[in-house]
């Protein structure tokens, strides 16, 4: 069993002001309170203030049937998870030892100065739609700056414990999200309706504490998801291939590549550059059909899986074995390598420092495209509802559907969208060791009474 407690409570004041059903100011103040803080920073105010303006209200333009713009800027409080301040305790292995319980202390402290994290957030956007609603097209601009991030770091064993939380560092978040909507085709009962959304964004670490170089988390050492001033959120580093400076791979003496066992490097991120999707809806009559595609571009990936099926000789890459073959590099002197080798398990595929522990090998694309989802439903005529129920079943449709029905994905390994340590986790950048995403069809029956 697993309790915990904590008192949590705030105060929060709005003011709205409207002029002319066209410019539109929203003022909000928030204050909170957290027993997770410490006593003196456990109270903490955050301000929010829009402003919008539907410019069509004052300006007539040719084809656009509305138009807003808008501006935000808010602050977000954030305190601690319960027992984050100071020293703890737990029940001991092992323990209870029949009536006897033991307790010990975690491996984890908390900063008594421990202060709530607060994002700062400035939004542009505008709301633009033509042709009586026919066309539409949603823009956002976001810029967050997230400070006082409060996080587990890794300290020195030699005080007793191996984790500090504390107020780490600050991280600023900037992106756009663009959605468009149009009604290519209308006529009578029958109607086409496309939606597409685009969004791409880049978390960069702005700052860390004095005295933290970094903050990992996660480190299954071949790949490392970490992060360093200066760096971005999704940063994975691990070992690529030795190189000289023109960026020839480097081969040793037997002939083969190696890596750097005794260093790590930034070697890809786990954020893609950007994910789209568009949607197809299609109605007539009663009838109405749905296929929703999606698009992800870039994002790095490590299969926790694949070191495994490297060694056991059960991954595509091992296919070629006990074959002579010369790499293509060059020597330690930098000439050209001519020496012929022989592939197998104990001089390639097994051997640790070798090509099969290279980000170069086991880190990947988790590019894809998918067919997310695909739906067509009938939504009962009203005459055979009132002809079967006497007019008591008001509504009634069939809906049949299905779910992640096709991917296609450079990335060898189970679906590239799967989360080696969940949905809940932070952690970016691993898959693999788990059961893989299924096929999922759906038949629903809906009345309403």
């Amino acid at each position: 069993n697993d309790f915990r407690q904590n008192r949590f409570y705030g105060i929060i004041g709005i003011a709205k002001v409207d002029w002319r059903n066209s410019v539109y100011l929203e003022v909000t103040g928030r204050n909170d309170f957290s027993s997770t803080l410490p006593e003196a920073n456990r109270s903490f105010f955050y301000p929010s203030t829009s402003l919008s303006w539907v410019f069509t209200e004052n300006v007539d333009l040719p084809g656009l049937s509305f138009g807003k713009l808008r501006a935000s800027w808010a602050q977000v409080g954030k305190d601690a998870p319960p027992y984050a301040i100071g020293e703890y305790y737990r029940l001991g292995s092992n323990f209870p030892f029949g009536d006897v319980t033991g307790f010990g202390n975690t491996n984890v402290i908390g900063d008594p100065d421990l202060r709530p994290e607060i994002t700062t957030s400035i939004e542009l956007g505008a709301d633009l739609r033509f042709f009586n609603n026919r066309l539409s097209f949603y823009v956002t601009y976001f810029n967050h700056l997230s400070e006082d991030l409060i996080l587990s770091v890794p300290i020195s064993n030699s005080t007793g414990f191996s984790r500090f939380v504390t107020n780490a560092g600050s991280v600023r978040n900037v992106g756009w999200e663009v959605l468009a909507s149009a009604t290519p085709y209308q006529k009578g009962s029958f109607s086409w309706d496309v939606t597409a959304n685009w969004s791409t964004y880049e978390g960069r670490v702005e700052s860390i504490r004095e005295g933290i170089e970094e903050v990992e988390f996660f480190n299954p050492f071949y790949i490392v998801n970490k992060i360093e001033e200066g760096g971005n959120i999704g940063d994975l580093y691990g070992r690529p291939l030795e190189r000289d400076d023109a960026g020839n791979v480097l081969l040793n003496d037997a002939g083969f590549p190696f890596v750097n066992t005794d260093t790590i490097s930034r070697v890809g991120n786990a954020i893609p550059d950007w994910v789209a999707g568009i949607t197809n809806t299609f109605r007539y009559k009663n009838w109405s059909a749905s296929v929703l595609i999606e698009y992800r571009k870039g994002g790095d990936l490590y299969d926790m899986g694949m070191r495994n099926a490297i060694r056991n000789g059960v991954h595509p890459w091992t296919v070629d074995r006990y074959q002579l073959a010369t790499f293509n590099g060059v020597t330690a002197d930098g000439e050209l390598n001519e020496q012929e080798v022989e592939i197998n398990g104990e001089s390639l595929y097994r051997v640790f420092g070798g090509v099969n522990t290279s980000s170069d090998v086991i880190l990947q694309d988790g590019s894809w495209i998918r067919l997310r989802r695909v739906s067509v439903s009938y939504s009962l005529p009203e005459s055979w509802l009132d002809r079967i129920s006497d007019g008591k079943i008001q509504g009634a449709s069939l809906a049949f559907a299905g779910n992640n029905l096709w991917v296609n994905t450079p990335f060898v390994g189970f679906d590239p969208e799967t989360n080696y340590l969940g949905s809940g986790s932070n952690v970016l950048g691993f898959t693999g060791l788990q059961t893989p995403q299924t096929r999922q069809y759906d038949f629903t029956l809906r009345v309403t009474f």
